[in-house]
């Protein structure tokens, strides 16, 4: 808020001046990731609450963060805000909520609820996530198992999706075990204990698997269920698909995910599966352009999960990258070059998608509908970005 315009107006402006002893008072720029944490009711009430100031010095005490503090407005602060048009920001350095990239409610008792809804609304932050932001789907790749097992070559080796579920719940710990073999039975398993390999950073890539993990093992979805991180029960951690495909290379008896370009880059050996139509199959460009055959785009923020979707020759484990821009309050020249770059992508961008071996997003009805929904984006003053 605009505090040397307002403050005169209201009662009590010291619950908007921040600079409490202890309070964080580095620049916004000295950060790279922006928190701010929110108590939705008034600053006395909320200050000397010992669970948001304890989160606070944890975040701030790293250097590429900077959390910062908001609570709810009074009615005469929020009648001002609302009639100037005013995004509500924070005490610290009077950014607009809209600005951080991670926003937290503490929710100590139920009478907040409806405070949380007027922090968003004085934000301008709808409460719905699909009116936050506009996301374009952008390219379909596929995720697939890889393994280092003495003598086994890619298409070998068979498994089903409740089998490898057990795996990575580590109730299946070597090679040789009965479940695999039945699946195998013209081969002879190696007797070695099985190395699972997961990933430690957050990621895309483990959210698509753990999705599989889940429609395919009621266990896993009632333990786990989906997540881009998660508490894995078993396991040896790695960052990225290449600390993966590194960590999968160097030790016999492992197996872990990528994505398959990374399979493919580190000429890692593969596994197939058995998808939902009860087919195997094995992981390739063409079984992933089977599983996105079989998409419907029924919802207009093109949100569509591709997991083991129908088909005899579709790969079940599929996931979509998107470009996501804010639906409004855009800076207009960015929006429009963002927006020029991504349509140069659909016209353009096909060639150097498949020599990824990802597979483009090119179907002519969903570029049309993209294309519209391009035009709902908007920049600060309300106005479409694109005519």
């Amino acid at each position: 808020m605009k505090k040397t315009t307002i403050l005169p107006f209201i009662t009590k402006p010291g619950r908007y001046l921040g600079h409490e002893y202890n309070a964080d008072t580095r620049s916004w720029d000295e950060a790279l990731l922006h928190w701010a944490l929110i108590f939705p009711d008034i600053y006395e009430i909320g200050m000397s609450h010992q669970g948001l100031q304890i989160l606070y010095h944890i975040l701030n005490a790293r250097q590429d963060t900077l959390a910062e503090r908001c609570y709810c407005p009074d009615r005469d602060v929020e009648k001002l805000l609302k009639a100037g048009n005013v995004p509500l920001s924070s005490l610290e350095t009077g950014h607009s909520l809209r600005d951080f990239d991670i926003i937290g409610f503490t929710l100590p008792y139920e009478l907040c609820y409806t405070n949380l809804l007027t922090i968003l609304d004085l934000s301008g932050i709808p409460f719905r996530s699909a009116e936050r932001e506009a996301r374009f789907p952008l390219v379909v790749g596929g995720i697939t198992p890889v393994i280092n097992l003495p003598g086994i070559s890619s298409g070998q080796i068979t498994l089903s999706g409740p089998v490898l579920a057990d795996i990575y719940l580590g109730k299946i710990t070597r090679w040789d075990d009965r479940q695999i073999q039945l699946l195998n039975p013209k081969l002879t398993l190696p007797n070695l204990p099985i190395a699972v390999i997961h990933r430690k950073d957050g990621s895309g890539t483990s959210f698509n698997f753990t999705a599989y993990l889940s429609k395919v093992s009621p266990v896993w979805n009632s333990t786990l269920g989906i997540a881009s991180s998660l508490l894995w029960p078993v396991g040896i951690e790695a960052v990225g698909n290449e600390g993966i495909a590194k960590q999968v290379l160097s030790q016999e008896g492992a197996i872990g995910y990528v994505e398959y370009f990374y399979a493919q880059q580190f000429q890692l050996t593969t596994l197939n599966l058995i998808n939902s139509a009860g087919k195997v199959v094995a992981p390739t460009p063409d079984s992933f352009e089977q599983d996105y055959q079989h998409s419907h785009w029924h919802h207009s923020s093109f949100y569509q999960s591709l997991i083991d979707l129908p088909g005899a020759n579709s790969w079940p484990i599929v996931g979509i990258s998107y470009v996501l821009i804010h639906r409004d309050r855009n800076d207009r020249e960015d929006a429009i070059q963002t927006l020029y770059f991504l349509d140069w992508v659909y016209r353009n961008g096909a060639a150097a998608a498949k020599d990824l071996a990802y597979i483009p997003v090119s179907d002519p009805e969903l570029i049309k509908l993209i294309s519209n929904a391009m035009k709902q984006v908007k920049d600060g003053q309300g106005n479409p970005v694109l005519k």
